[in-house]
């Protein structure tokens, strides 16, 4: 495929990429879409984290893991909902498990389509971890053993609940 940003910089070499990527993903489904099992066929599409934009953009900024979670095909009925309650990766079980009406259990999930789950996402990063909701940020970093942010109505549950989910999954891993 023909460079589509000119450049030999970090951010044009990215940028690329993601150009790369997002069409080699539009093909696939425009081809997708005329098989005779995409009626019956659906495509989950997550990114597993961002990627930098800026060379000077700090590795714990949570424009850095905010993703987008893309549900396409022929067995999605609703079409152009946008859901902005904040998740993970660790959300799209239970979510599947709901739609298809099936009772999942997985620890660390949540519906992302109920209206009864709560908004909050967690994420790490090689230093540190953030815990994000709809009022609030905390993020740690190990190796400065402080906080980077804290700010919003309610960052103080953040950080007590951000701490608890990170020794919560530490314990679980440990188990396994």
């Amino acid at each position: 495929m023909a460079t589509f940003i000119k450049g030999d910089d970090n951010i044009s070499k990215y940028k690329n990429s993601v150009y790369y990527a997002d069409k080699s993903i539009g093909d696939f489904i425009e081809w997708a879409k005329k098989t005779n099992w995409w009626k019956n066929t659906l495509v989950i599409m997550v990114a597993d984290h961002c990627g930098r934009v800026s060379e000077t953009q700090p590795v714990f900024t949570t424009e850095l893991f905010k993703i987008p979670m893309i549900w396409t095909g022929g067995a999605v009925k609703t079409i152009g909902k946008t859901v902005a309650m904040h998740g993970d990766q660790t959300d799209i079980p239970i979510t599947l498990f709901s739609q298809l009406g099936l009772d999942g259990k997985f620890p660390f999930g949540k519906d992302l389509f109920s209206d009864g789950s709560n908004s909050y996402s967690f994420y790490t990063y090689n230093e540190g971890f953030g815990f994000v909701t709809d009022s609030s940020i905390y993020v740690y970093d190990h190796k400065l053993k402080d906080k980077v942010i804290k700010e919003g109505r309610g960052a103080d549950f953040a950080e007590k609940a951000g701490k608890a989910y990170l020794q919560v999954l530490f314990d679980d891993y440990l188990k396994r």
